[in-house]
């Protein structure tokens, strides 16, 4: 993510508060059914999503991956993947 914007969450918690807080900047928020594929220690997910950001009014729609690495049936390792620019548009922070 570029500088000043959400690089990283820690914990269960952090996840919890980082989710919360979406509605705070974005509404109508619609994600897809997530094409899942098992991998030899987790599994990925590919899904979209669509808003719009309260502040601007203007559309937010995406493309999200998700790779999720799991040890002894719980979640270790969560990383998503989205393309940021989508994000800085629809804030209206570039054309």
């Amino acid at each position: 993510a570029p500088e000043g914007h959400t690089r990283r969450l820690e914990g269960p918690a952090g996840i919890a508060r980082f989710l919360g807080n979406i509605s705070s900047f974005a509404e109508d928020l619609r994600l897809g059914t997530p094409k899942v594929m098992d991998t030899p220690d987790g599994f990925v997910a590919e899904y979209h999503g669509d808003s719009v950001f309260k502040d601007t009014g203007k559309p937010y729609s995406q493309d999200y991956i998700v790779v999720v690495k799991v040890e002894d049936g719980r979640i270790a390792h969560i990383r998503e993947y989205y393309d940021p620019m989508r994000v800085l548009r629809a804030m209206g922070e570039i054309e």
